[in-house]
């Protein structure tokens, strides 16, 4: 079977003028919704993962583990 790679980067994050440091920023709300968004996408094009690989940066974990209920993976 034939093998491809998807790079995803992560969705919108919350500004710089928070507190947090850059790895401990979260998705906004609206980054939230662009991974629900792109997830349904990707299921709708028959597209599936076998594996996901992430920073463990806050939002892109945030990312990959909506990307992956939304794909089946998780």
């Amino acid at each position: 079977m034939k093998k491809q790679l998807m790079i995803y980067r992560h969705a919108q994050p919350e500004s710089y003028g928070s507190q947090l440091s850059d790895h401990e920023r979260a998705l906004t709300n609206h980054g939230q919704q662009q991974a629900k968004k792109v997830g349904v996408m990707f299921k709708e094009l028959g597209l599936e993962a076998d594996l996901i690989i992430s920073s463990d940066a806050v939002r892109a974990r945030q990312t990959a583990e909506i990307f992956g209920q939304l794909t089946g993976l998780t």
